[in-house]
């Protein structure tokens, strides 16, 4: 609330499947929660349980978030929102993501300590060297 009409926000998903193993399948997960306009509550769900991210289990989280769609478990098994993740995953290598989360404040790579008070600080340097934009008419 405190950078409204400041800043736009923009998730792209870079699961690390050398770690999470599983990472993938949350991530497509999250996408299909966006189809009900439920990502965030899918992401919390998602993140409070992410020791436990079987295809099935995700089902689950997801009914806890809200999601009562019969198509999200086919969505997953077949790999519906997979091209989406592995797009997210080329661009974050082609801008320099080599770890989570990453944040890059009007195209500049964030390389301190992502705390809200930190960020703010460069939120707010940025935009007062940014151009201001041009509405469509």
């Amino acid at each position: 609330e405190e950078f409204k009409g400041i800043v736009r926000f923009n998730f792209r998903h870079f699961p690390l499947t050398k770690i999470h193993q599983r990472s993938q399948k949350a991530a497509e997960a999250a996408i299909s929660a966006a189809q009900d306009g439920k990502f965030w509550e899918m992401h919390n769900a998602l993140f409070a349980n992410r020791r436990n991210l079987g295809t099935t289990t995700l089902k689950l989280h997801a009914k806890d978030a809200g999601i009562n769609r019969k198509e999200m478990l086919e969505e997953l098994m077949n790999g519906t929102y997979g091209q989406n993740v592995h797009e997210d995953i080329a661009y974050g290598k082609k801008i320099g993501v080599t770890e989570i989360p990453t944040f890059f404040i009007n195209g500049t790579k964030y390389t301190g300590k992502p705390t809200f008070d930190a960020l703010s600080k460069e939120i707010i340097a940025a935009s007062k060297k940014a151009k201001p934009s041009k509405k469509a008419k």
